[in-house]
């Protein structure tokens, strides 16, 4: 079952004490500490789930700032290898060096 399918039945079974507790009370059945606790805990899960959804908004756009940040630091990697494969040629020992390590 779902978050919101387990939020959604937590409501609906406060909705039904709320509206039945007079039948329930006649029945020895007092609803009133259940409707009160479950009114509590649909209020933290609530805003339990605003603050993971915030969490996750965040979480996104700082996976896109760290995979620019990460694109950014790589191109100027290759750039500076491309540099030195135009300075040093590229047959030369320490650009054949560099090749290993880009391979890895």
């Amino acid at each position: 079952m779902k978050r919101s399918q387990k939020m959604d039945f937590a409501r609906l079974i406060s909705e039904f004490l709320n509206g039945h507790k007079d039948d329930l009370l006649a029945k020895s059945f007092d609803a009133t500490n259940d409707i009160a606790e479950i009114t509590a805990l649909l209020t933290a899960a609530i805003e339990a789930e605003d603050e993971q959804l915030d969490a996750k908004a965040v979480a996104k756009q700082k996976t896109a700032v760290a995979n620019s940040a990460v694109k950014d630091c790589y191109t100027k990697a290759s750039s500076a290898f491309d540099s030195i494969i135009g300075a040093l040629g590229k047959d030369n020992e320490h650009v054949q060096e560099l090749r290993r390590l880009r391979r890895n």
